[in-house]
């Protein structure tokens, strides 16, 4: 029985610091993220956001591009037919799902690789590829990059639970070492691909998809997010409009 999810080798490069720290620090995290859970709701509805919407989209095989200590792919890999991966840059993060999953399940369904390139699986291996907090923890020289790549492998569209981005905004703090807020649907322009902001009625969060090589078959009811975005500020209400850059 493996415990070890499949890891690349190693780049001989230096890492970047907002890069390493993730690498030395991530163990810390689970418990930061339940601490979180429980002083708001943002981060149970982007919870309830995308096991929504992969419910809506099974039978489907879906990639996590920086999954972490695995705090989506736990309940997703609960989901009848839907077959839930992970990949993270973070060894130390991505051992966290160990807290909750079959050494074997974590073997085969959790891939270790570099902050960026080209990562080991195939082209179009995923009907839907998203990241959930992390393209802010890319550095703005290796955005292009990191949606460039899973692009390639999504058979189906691309997902992005993410920060707001508001033009004129604070776009960076020094948080875990280097945090970007990215206009993520003019980045998407610049490679010729269009990206569109499906959950305007959330004030905080966005979620931006691209439709790549299908269409989807879903997406969230304009009142659903309404009633979401009630929630966050009746409970968070110093929050209100807050784009500060958050893990």
């Amino acid at each position: 029985m493996s415990t070890h999810a499949k890891e690349a080798a190693p780049s001989a490069s230096p890492i970047p610091a907002n890069y390493r720290y993730w690498q030395e620090h991530g163990g810390d995290w689970a418990r930061e993220y339940d601490r979180r859970k429980k002083q708001g709701p943002k981060y149970h509805i982007a919870e309830v956001l995308i096991c929504d919407y992969m419910l809506h989209h099974a039978p489907a095989r879906v990639l996590e591009y920086g999954c972490g200590v695995g705090r989506h792919l736990r309940y997703l890999s609960q989901i009848p037919d839907l077959d839930a991966h992970g990949y993270d840059q973070s060894p130390t993060m991505a051992r966290g799902c160990l807290d909750w999953a079959d050494p074997d399940w974590y073997a085969s369904h959790v891939t270790v690789g570099p902050p960026t390139g080209r990562t080991a699986y195939e082209d179009g291996a995923f009907d839907i590829v998203y990241t959930a907090s992390v393209l802010v923890h890319v550095r703005p020289e290796d955005l292009g990059g990191v949606l460039t790549e899973v692009l390639r492998l999504s058979r189906g569209h691309v997902l992005h639970f993410e920060s707001r981005y508001r033009a004129g905004a604070e776009a960076y703090t020094d948080d875990h070492s280097g945090c970007w807020l990215h206009d993520v649907i003019g980045a998407y322009r610049d490679l010729g691909f269009e990206c569109q902001d499906v959950t305007a009625g959330l004030c905080a969060q966005a979620v931006y998809r691209v439709a790549h090589r299908a269409s989807p078959r879903w997406t969230w009811s304009p009142v659903m997010l309404g009633l979401l975005e009630r929630m966050r500020s009746d409970l968070t209400p110093d929050a209100a409009g807050s784009s500060v850059p958050v893990s």
